[in-house]
C-alpha cells in the first residue's frame, strides 16, 4: 500500500512542481514527500523532523538501478505532485509507534504536527513532532472507522503554507 496518496484536489488534476533529477544515493519509496536541495537542482527525501515539502514523489527513487524509458517513464527526473490545494491520506505515527486508533480525543481536525521517516522508509504524521509542523490534519481517511483499532490508521491532511516549498 502506498503511504501516501493524493485524494482531492481543486481541479481533479494534480499539478506537478517541474521535472528534476533525484539526489545522488537517494533510496525514496513511491508516494514519498520530497523537497528541492539547496543547490535547486535535485530532489531528496524529506527526514524525519524535515520543514520544507516540495510536493510528493509519484515513484520510487531510481538509485542505482535503470533509469531509461521504458523501465522508468521520466527516465532519472521526478515530477513531484504540488502539495498547493491537495489533500493527502497518511499513516499516523506516534515517534516510530505506528497508531492504530484515531480518535477526536487523541486528535482533531486543525492540529498540525511533523514528519517521521519509518525504518522501512514510510513517511508518517508524527504526533510526537510538534515543533517543526508540516501536517494539518481536515479529515479521517474514509477507509478508517472513528475510534475503531485498525492496521495503518490514516488521516486527510493539507501541507500547511509555511511548509511549502518555493
Amino acid at each position: 500500500m502506498t503511504p501516501f496518496a493524493p485524494c482531492v484536489h481543486s481541479t481533479n488534476e494534480p499539478r506537478t512542481r517541474g521535472a528534476r533529477l533525484e539526489k545522488a544515493s537517494e533510496s525514496w519509496i513511491a508516494g514519498s514527500f520530497v523537497r528541492i536541495t539547496a543547490n535547486a537542482d535535485t530532489y531528496e527525501q524529506v527526514a524525519t523532523g524535515g520543514a520544507l515539502i516540495a510536493g510528493l514523489a509519484q515513484k520510487a527513487a531510481v538509485g542505482s538501478g535503470s533509469q531509461n524509458p521504458p523501465n522508468v517513464l521520466l527516465g532519472k527526473n521526478h515530477d513531484p505532485v504540488s502539495p498547493l490545494d491537495t489533500i493527502f491520506a497518511i499513516n499516523i505515527s506516534a515517534g516510530t509507534t505506528l497508531t492504530t486508533t484515531w480518535t477526536s480525543a487523541t486528535l482533531a481536525i486543525g492540529e498540525q504536527y511533523g514528519i517521521r521517516v519509518q525504518s522501512n522508509g514510510v513517511q508518517t504524521l508524527d504526533t510526537s513532532e510538534t515543533s517543526t509542523k508540516v501536517f494539518e490534519i481536515v479529515g479521517i481517511h474514509p477507509n478508517n472507522t472513528l475510534g475503531a483499532a485498525e492496521p495503518g490508521t490514516r488521516v486527510l491532511v493539507k501541507i500547511i503554507p509555511t511548509a511549502v516549498q518555493g
